[in-house]
């Protein structure tokens, strides 16, 4: 029988020592629910930051509370931050990987991430986060894919093993569905 583990502190471990939920890696932004910014109770960073669309509420990411590890990880924070487990977090939950395992996984893929972010700055000589590298791709995709130039295709590829990582052990299509508005959002609701 598989039996959950809630809060523990071995899952605050894990989280703490990610971090790819708040930093941008796995996403763009993060759902608000329905009326939480009327609530009065978000951080002013995340409010600050709120976007509200025909198709939903949500946040830009990395958070502004992110400094190498959540800076309000014990107050009040937006609801996804509590309620979003990751499928790393899930497997270590129903035991099907030990916390040793599940941070070694965080830890290849943070040197994963690492080796893109170094790579990325030799390419155009300057530092980018993650998010900012696949954006400069993909908002430039036909200058990158013209395959001539053999540091941008490593990129890529690094890129592409590292997203291989990331839905194995991160993120499923289910959950990011659910957590985030995928489509672009197409206007502003004031």
């Amino acid at each position: 029988m598989n039996q959950q583990v809630i809060n523990s502190t071995d899952e605050q471990d894990i989280c703490i020592g990610c971090g790819f939920c708040c930093d941008g890696t796995l996403f763009e932004r993060a759902a608000l629910l329905p009326g939480e910014k009327e609530s009065g109770k978000l951080p002013r960073k995340i409010e600050e930051n709120h976007v509200k669309t025909a198709k939903g509420e949500w946040f830009s990411l990395p958070c502004h509370y992110f400094k190498g590890k959540c800076s309000i990880y014990n107050l009040h924070k937006a609801h996804v931050c509590s309620a979003f487990r990751c499928k790393l977090l899930h497997k270590f939950s129903i035991g099907k990987l030990s916390k040793t395992e599940a941070l070694n996984i965080v830890i290849e893929a943070r040197d994963q991430r690492q080796s893109i972010v170094d790579l990325a700055k030799s390419i155009w000589n300057k530092d980018l986060s993650f998010y900012q590298i696949t954006k400069e791709l993909n908002d430039d995709e036909e200058k990158y894919t013209t395959g001539e130039n053999a540091q941008i295709n490593l990129l890529i590829i690094k890129i592409k093993i590292f997203n291989v990582l990331m839905t194995r052990f991160f993120k499923s299509k289910e959950e990011f569905n659910f957590y985030l508005n995928v489509n672009e959002p197409t206007e502003e609701i004031q």
